[in-house]
C-alpha cells in the first residue's frame, strides 16, 4: 500500500556535488574544485536519471543535482573569465601599459 521510494546512491552524490559546486565560488575551500565537482553532479544526475527510469533511483533528486551541476558549471566558467580579466587589468595597471 504503503510503498516507501528508492533514493539511491547516484542521486544523493549528485545533489551534494552539485550544490557544492554551485556555492564554490563563496567557499574559499571549494573555489577551485568548484567545476570538478559540478561536473561530477552532472554525471552522477544522468546516471540517477537512468536508473529513476528503472525505478532505482529518486527522479527528483537526480534532476536537482543535474541542474545544479549545469548551473554550476556556468558559474565555474565565468568566474575563471572574471579572474582572468581582473588579472591582465591589474598586469597592465602594474605595468603602466594602460595608457
Amino acid at each position: 500500500m504503503n510503498e516507501k521510494k528508492k533514493t539511491g546512491t547516484a542521486s544523493i552524490v549528485a545533489v551534494v556535488c552539485g550544490a557544492a559546486g554551485l556555492i564554490s565560488p563563496v567557499v574559499p575551500v571549494l573555489r577551485h574544485f568548484g567545476f570538478v565537482l559540478a561536473v561530477l553532479g552532472i554525471v552522477f544526475g544522468a546516471i540517477g536519471m537512468k536508473k529513476a527510469k528503472l525505478g532505482e533511483d529518486s527522479l527528483g533528486l537526480s534532476t536537482a543535482g543535474l541542474v545544479m551541476g549545469i548551473v554550476g558549471c556556468f558559474g565555474a566558467i565565468l568566474g575563471i573569465i572574471a579572474m582572468s580579466c581582473l588579472s591582465c587589468i591589474a598586469c597592465s595597471l602594474l605595468t603602466g601599459a594602460a595608457g
